[in-house]
């Protein structure tokens, strides 16, 4: 046989060992734990969703981490993780730049509706603010609760961290290209909800499952209240699918999961956390 001939089978016999292994890391996923993370927004379905699904089998084990959605991606990409939840859909970039470097293509499914809604603190007299106004307050053209017909105040801004799936949307939804140079960028969705509280010139924006009345109001937008209803039928200007992402298509344990979620008892999480299931 002639060299180039065996270093080609070498080649062949190289590529095939990498596609079984791949095939191998995939399917033969832990068949009794799971590993998720990102969205904090998404992040409290999940947990109760795995809190009902071990019940069934307690010897299972699903560890449910937040940090963002980007956090989520990266960790499923590097291979740390089973499943990535994320408060948006995925940019043609990440799908492209992950097909690109791994086997086999990310798989995508959408759970639930969520909406995303700005809060003030309960002693702020803004009850609505038009898509152009909050736009406005978002880039720093406007900084004082007056220009909005609030009062004589100057606007404190709570953002989130730039890896954040839901400040993601909300400028995609807003076409916001340029933020305000003393917005503070937060890392939950909770700490936004504390911050508000906190202080009667604030605003900022949290996933409608955190809202809590007692400590923050939430904004009518477009004169169009951010409820369970209006989210659902999608007249709610700021609405995103919340998504589970896996490395190829899901299978053992992982597929389980998520089947799950569509369950009945996955629906019902789903709808305590303020949000709307979406039918598989």
């Amino acid at each position: 046989m002639k060299a180039n001939q065996i270093e080609w089978m070498i080649i062949l016999l190289i590529i095939l060992s990498v596609l079984i292994f791949a095939d191998y890391f995939l399917t033969d996923q832990s068949e009794k734990e799971l590993i998720i993370a990102g969205s904090t927004t998404i992040f409290p379905i999940i947990e109760g969703v795995a809190d009902n699904y071990i019940l069934e089998d307690p010897d299972k084990e699903v560890t449910v981490i937040g940090g963002s959605s980007e956090y989520g991606l990266s960790l499923l990409n590097d291979g740390d993780i089973d499943i990535a939840t994320v408060s948006r859909d995925l940019t043609i970039y990440e799908i492209e730049q992950y097909c690109t470097l791994r086997y086999p293509p990310l798989s995508v499914a959408t759970i639930a509706k969520g909406g995303t809604l700005f809060i003030v603190n309960p002693k702020n007299n803004i009850d609505n603010l038009t898509s152009s106004q909050i736009s406005d307050i978002y880039t720093g053209k406007i900084k004082n609760w007056k220009d909005v017909g609030g009062e004589n105040k100057e606007i404190t801004f709570l953002g989130r961290v730039s890896s954040s799936g839901t400040r993601q949307t909300v400028e995609s939804i807003l076409n916001i290209e340029e933020v305000r140079n003393d917005m503070v960028p937060l890392p939950t969705n909770s700490s936004v909800v504390i911050g508000v509280s906190e202080d009667e010139n604030a605003i900022g924006y949290i996933g409608h499952g955190y809202l809590d009345p007692s400590r923050v109001k939430a904004l009518s937008v477009d004169n169009v209240e951010g409820s369970i209803e209006h989210i659902s039928r999608d007249v709610y200007p700021l609405v995103r699918n919340l998504n589970l992402v896996t490395r190829g298509g899901p299978k053992g344990m992982v597929k389980d999961f998520i089947d799950f979620i569509f369950s009945k008892e996955g629906e019902n999480v789903i709808r305590t956390n303020g949000c709307i299931p979406v039918r598989c």
